[in-house]
């Protein structure tokens, strides 16, 4: 019970940075939204760098074995995304590419092993496919 109450309590806290991060998106607010990525990124125990630059297979196994769920881990591959929104906007096409190439691999990657399916996963993989 006590897991479960945790889990849907980081679920939650990562809604609220998806939502937090495209709000501020909209409203151009871009330093707010890559704070509250970086925040986000934080709360996964993982720095920004190794996020973008580690393999991909590496970091789903540390996140596992630091107990993230699926659904967690699939919050991450969208607030890259996000980012990589973001960078786009802001006219970084190399770094809005190396984010969404990572979100494309995470949320692939994790596709393949998640024996659940998730119309939101399929949905940014999808996106990601054409952007990429």
């Amino acid at each position: 019970m006590i897991q479960k109450d945790y889990i849907e309590r980081i679920l939650e806290q990562l809604n609220h940075f998806l939502l937090s991060i495209a709000g501020h998106k909209e409203n151009q607010n871009f330093e707010l939204a890559i704070d509250q990525a970086k925040q986000a990124y934080y709360c996964f125990g993982v720095s920004k760098r190794y996020l973008l630059e580690g393999e991909c297979e590496e970091l789903l196994e540390d996140l596992i074995k630091k107990g993230f769920s699926a659904q967690e881990i699939e919050r991450l591959g969208f607030i890259l995304k996000e980012e990589g929104d973001i960078l786009s906007q802001q006219k970084h096409p190399d770094a809005a590419l190396i984010h969404y190439r990572k979100s494309l691999t995470v949320l692939e990657t994790l596709s393949e092993r998640d024996r659940t399916y998730s119309i939101n996963r399929e949905e940014y993989i999808l996106y990601l496919k054409d952007v990429v």
